[in-house]
């Protein structure tokens, strides 16, 4: 198993905007982590709004951040900084020479390689911001509080204000793999362990929902007991399809990833992520949010930082955005749009994250519209959330902002 190192930094706060200053740096500094940087950029893709242009057709974030990683896959031994990286990997076709080029919810187009230009310079900026020390102001929560039922929460004074955690990945594989679709079976995984936290012995607890969450069985089978049990019965699967049908050379993959999308003293969002190919048309792919509780690691649910009536304002502020980010016209119903919605109207549901954005909120593919459009992600930004949430967590929203 190979081993990344990513320290979050307790300056660190990642509250972007889209801003056209941006200017390359020609190198990368001696603090700057080259494997971080590039995973940062690659979830940005992937968690954007933005429709990608390649070879004048549009792609899905998804779909982008996939051919980007290929591609840098090809240029791996290339890329020497985040910039060599973007030059690479995200900037032109290699077939055509055509620019690849994003397009903004509100219609602004910019090349692709200018956008996560800015991207990469505000990371930078952000990393090297100064913060408040939330160890002087963390306080154990009120009775009715997730953590406060029969939990002694001790803050870890030594630690930084957010969680260290490094990345660990494992890859497996058989067969002849030059082609994942033939003749191949490959597990990748990818996952943050988390080192240490603002709350004394809680890393074991998130820890422990982050092996759980990869573990998850695939099909029917018993609970897996670790990450080679896993891989080992789908290996076992493919095999079996092989002896049943000697001919049989379609290639299969499963890929399991967790990242990091949001760290700050009290709560630590993750993105799960899985794409799976076992035959058919294309690839399953689903993504999941999570927010937790670092003091406790219990799963955040929107009552416990929205008020008690959030509900209806929640989706009228959605059902806002949501016709704006699909641009339907104020005269036509959300459904009009091709969109599978419950009594024609969208609302939120149950997966969702909190980020530096605001409340991210991520429909897979085929919940509410046809596999060719790709998944919805809906962002409800802070100054539409600020009077939904409850007095007393709205410090666990401004530490760093």
């Amino acid at each position: 198993m190979k081993t990344k190192i990513l320290i979050s930094n307790c300056c660190l706060f990642l509250a972007f905007s889209m801003v056209m200053t941006a200017s390359p740096q020609p190198a990368l500094s001696a603090e700057e982590n080259l494997q971080e940087t590039i995973d940062y950029l690659l979830e940005y893709v992937r968690a954007s709004d933005v429709a990608f242009i390649r070879n004048n057709k549009e792609h899905s974030p998804e779909d982008a951040a996939e051919h980007i990683m290929k591609k840098y896959k090809h240029y791996r031994k290339k890329i020497k900084t985040p910039e060599d990286f973007i030059r690479l990997s995200a900037t032109k076709s290699m077939m055509s020479g055509k620019a690849y080029h994003i397009r903004t919810a509100d219609g602004v187009t910019m090349t692709s390689a200018e956008w996560l230009t800015q991207a990469l310079e505000e990371y930078r900026s952000a990393k090297a911001a100064p913060a408040e020390s939330f160890a002087a102001k963390a306080t154990t929560p009120k009775p009715g509080t997730p953590g406060a039922a029969g939990v002694e929460i001790q803050i870890n004074l030594q630690c930084p204000d957010s969680s260290r955690y490094e990345m660990k990945d494992l890859e497996r594989s058989a067969g002849d793999c030059d082609d994942p679709y033939r003749d191949c079976v490959s597990v990748k995984i990818g996952y943050p362990e988390i080192v240490e936290t603002p709350f004394i012995d809680a890393e074991h607890n998130l820890n422990a929902f982050i092996l759980q969450a990869l573990l998850m069985p695939r099909l029917e089978e018993e609970q897996i007991e670790d990450l080679d049990e896993l891989t080992e019965n789908f290996f076992a699967e493919y095999r079996k399809i092989k002896q049943d049908m000697p001919d049989y050379s379609t290639g299969w993959f499963l890929e399991r990833s967790i990242t990091v999308i949001y760290n700050t003293p009290r709560i630590l969002s993750l993105g799960m992520n899985e794409i799976a190919f076992t035959g058919g048309a294309h690839p399953n792919s689903t993504r999941n949010y999570v927010s937790l509780d670092i003091s406790t690691g219990m799963i955040l649910t929107l009552s416990d930082i929205l008020m008690d009536d959030h509900v209806r304002s929640l989706n009228e502020v959605a059902a806002r955005e949501f016709r704006e980010l699909k641009q339907i016209p104020p005269e036509e119903g959300h459904d009009e749009g091709g969109f599978w919605l419950e009594y024609g109207k969208y609302k939120v549901n149950d997966n969702f994250a909190i980020t530096h954005e605001g409340l991210a909120f991520y429909f897979n593919s085929y919940e509410i519209a046809p596999y060719a459009d790709g998944p919805t992600r809906l962002v409800i930004p802070y100054e539409d959330l600020k009077p939904l949430i409850r007095k007393d967590r709205l410090e666990w929203f401004t530490q760093d902002r």
